[in-house]
């Protein structure tokens, strides 16, 4: 898996990919991936 996202949007990616989250079996999920870029840090 790639995945390319700016920092407010990669907690949902990580949160899966450290198994902090785990879906139930056979279940389906979508990570959004979105955020306000580099002028939401200033």
């Amino acid at each position: 898996m790639v995945t390319i996202e700016d920092v407010s949007g990669a907690a949902s990616i990580a949160a899966l990919r450290t198994g902090k989250v785990r879906p139930g079996r056979g279940r389906r999920i979508c990570a959004l991936i979105s955020g306000a870029g580099p002028d939401g840090l200033a």
